[in-house]
């Protein structure tokens, strides 16, 4: 307009994993919304406030969103095209598991085969776990880094190994499953495998005379 516009009220609301900080120009906190009242803005120009929030770790999210709106108007619903609204991706870790080596196991042999769980996001993931469940009878996992491990760096691995004797004989269904705090991308963090276990050879020996 060509007056300046005083006593202008704004509110900016943070989204979740943007705790508060501080703001500009007197605004205040309630909650995650902040309030300014008494703005100016001047005839033809615009007035530019700022808050700070400081971005939660681990963030669970793949974005946070800021909407800034009129006081006592309804907060718009934030499609993307709606310049009061901004949606910032966040960088994530993502954990994936993997049945590496699962060979067919014989009653009464030492077997060994592997799950590895690998950190594929951009950044560490936190309290990163890898588990194996479903093994026949006699055999163990044991991981190494053991799980769960407090930060698993991009690109690093936890590997389980199955090791001991099988005792009996069947087929098990083999799961590995892995996660992290700040791994928000699911469809990757289980894996099945099928571990077929045999009977041992049975080897008869006889002897014969003859004449």
């Amino acid at each position: 307009g060509g007056t300046a516009a005083t006593g202008y009220a704004s509110s900016d609301t943070l989204g979740a994993g943007l705790p508060y900080s501080n703001s500009s120009d007197g605004g205040s906190a309630t909650g995650q919304t902040i309030n300014w009242t008494g703005l100016t803005v001047p005839a033809g120009g615009t007035k530019t406030v700022t808050v700070t929030a400081t971005v939660s770790s681990p963030l669970a999210a793949d974005k946070v969103t800021n909407v800034a709106f009129k006081t006592g108007s309804t907060a718009p619903s934030c499609p993307s095209s709606d310049p009061a609204c901004v949606s910032t991706p966040t960088a994530t870790a993502d954990m994936s598991v993997a049945i590496t080596s699962l060979p067919t196991a014989v009653v009464g042999q030492l077997y060994t085969g592997t799950v590895t769980c690998t950190n594929n996001g951009a950044v560490a993931a936190s309290s990163a776990t890898c588990a194996v469940t479903g093994l026949p009878a006699g055999l163990t996992a044991t991981c190494s880094p053991s799980s769960p491990q407090a930060t698993l760096a991009v690109g690093a691995t936890m590997v389980c190994t199955i090791s001991g004797t099988p005792t009996t004989a069947g087929s098990s269904t083999v799961t590995g499953s892995t996660g992290a705090t700040n791994d928000i991308v699911t469809s990757n963090n289980t894996a099945t495998g099928t571990l077929p276990v045999n009977t041992a050879a049975s080897v008869a020996v006889s002897k014969a005379l003859t004449s």
